[in-house]
């Protein structure tokens, strides 16, 4: 038989091949990995510094939320910019430019500068584009006289040099709301929101603070997180309204708490709304009820509907990044407690909703005024029953609301009128 006693100079080569293959193979994985983390890395380091010149904006102060000169005209991954109007990119809406009536008195902290700047964070590095934009809330109603400015729009977009990073720009905005939108409180003698009947809540609307104490208990601060409280069920007690003034922002060291971990809100605390399909959630995260004392203990009541809600609110985690819209559904009923706290009657005078193309990433309040009732109508309340407010966040915008309230920083209220 024929002996074989080593391998032919074709083998070796081949085997040489082989390895060779084998190892260009292995060294472009490792490559292709390395590439891959510093891309994450890169666009990680971009969208932290968004979010820090997005709250350096905020806390410029209202007055100081406009830019110092028009932006370059640009139609790419930042956005559509034209002479007057802005547009962030993926199809939103165009809104107009806010831009200071006297750029030459701009500082650095009484303006935005629209760019391009460069920055730079950890090892990343790119340029920076801000745009400021404002617009009228349809939505609102005469509440909000045409021709004013209801909210603007802020939005930081960067790019980010390098190889080994993203090919389009980062772009994320949140909407601020004029803080002096706000309904009263105790220590206000005038009210700026206007009802959607065309004049001022008067002096004969209370104003109730919202609380995480269910009725029948004695209030307390919050001290602990905890899932939702049933608050609509046949056995759920809804919170209190509170009349008391709450304290004021910056007087507590009280940390935030989730009062609904089961739909966890975002690091400010309070609680998590989840969005229901045409605002007709009636499950405890879905909806959520508080009372307030009785109205009248021994005389008829008459509800005008005309009410201002001001509250602390963002979009949950799911929406955020994704400039999602949000509507904000609240219902106000006439009821009665039983012994144990539950609702026995109710009858429900009326509904609105709020809604914003843009509904806030971080908390931020809103303010605004409505009707619950009909135009030119009202509606009696009998003596002994109180008023109840639920809240639901509308599904079609977001995948739901948080809530932030009860807490010396975050002061929510809801003023009623009646007469």
């Amino acid at each position: 038989m024929k002996r074989e006693e080593g391998a032919t100079l074709i083998e070796a080569l081949m085997a040489i091949v082989v390895l060779v293959v084998g190892v260009i193979g292995t060294f472009s994985t490792f490559d292709g990995i390395t590439r891959l983390g510093m891309f994450g890395e890169k666009k990680q380091a971009a969208t932290r510094y968004i979010q820090g010149e997005l709250e350096q904006v905020r806390n410029q102060g209202w007055s100081n939320v406009k830019l110092s000169a028009a932006p370059a005209i640009v139609s790419n991954s930042r956005g559509t910019a034209t002479a007057a109007t802005y547009a962030p990119p993926n199809s939103g809406a165009a809104q107009n430019l806010l831009i200071a009536a006297t750029p030459a008195s701009c500082t650095s902290t009484t303006c935005v500068n629209p760019g391009p700047e460069n920055w730079t964070y950890g090892t990343a590095s790119g340029q920076v584009f801000r745009y400021v934009t404002s617009s009228h809330d349809d939505a609102c109603g005469s509440a909000c006289p045409a021709g004013t400015i209801d909210h603007v729009r802020v939005t930081i977009a960067v790019t980010i040099n390098g190889p080994n990073a993203p090919k389009v720009a980062l772009v994320s905005s949140t909407v601020l709301i004029d803080p002096a939108a706000a309904p009263a409180n105790a220590t206000q003698n005038a009210n700026p929101v206007v009802s959607t009947g065309g004049n001022s809540i008067s002096a004969t609307a209370s104003t109730y603070y919202f609380s995480d104490t269910p009725w029948g208990q004695s209030y307390a601060a919050p001290a602990s997180a905890h899932s939702t409280r049933d608050t609509v069920g046949v056995t759920g007690v809804p919170d209190q309204l509170r009349t008391e003034t709450p304290s004021p922002p910056g007087s507590g060291a009280q940390t935030a708490l989730s009062y609904s971990t089961d739909v966890p809100p975002r690091a400010d605390g309070g609680l998590g709304l989840a969005a229901s399909a045409g605002c007709n959630g009636t499950t405890s995260t879905t909806s959520h009820r508080w009372v307030t004392p009785v109205i009248n203990a021994s005389a008829v009541v008459t509800a005008t509907g005309n009410a201002a809600l001001s509250m602390p609110t963002s979009l949950l985690d799911a929406d955020v990044a994704a400039g999602a819209p949000g509507r904000l559904c609240v219902s106000i009923y006439s009821v009665t407690l039983n012994a144990s706290n539950q609702v026995s009657s109710s009858t429900l005078l009326g509904s609105d909703d709020y809604q914003l193309a843009d509904w806030p990433e971080t908390t931020e309040m809103i303010s605004y005024a409505f009707r619950y009732l009909p135009a030119n109508t009202t509606s009696s309340i009998a003596a002994g029953r109180r008023l109840m407010v639920e809240i639901k966040a509308h599904g079609g915008y977001s995948t739901g609301l948080a809530l932030v309230y009860d807490h010396p920083n975050f002061p929510a209220s809801i003023q009623l009128e009646t007469q």
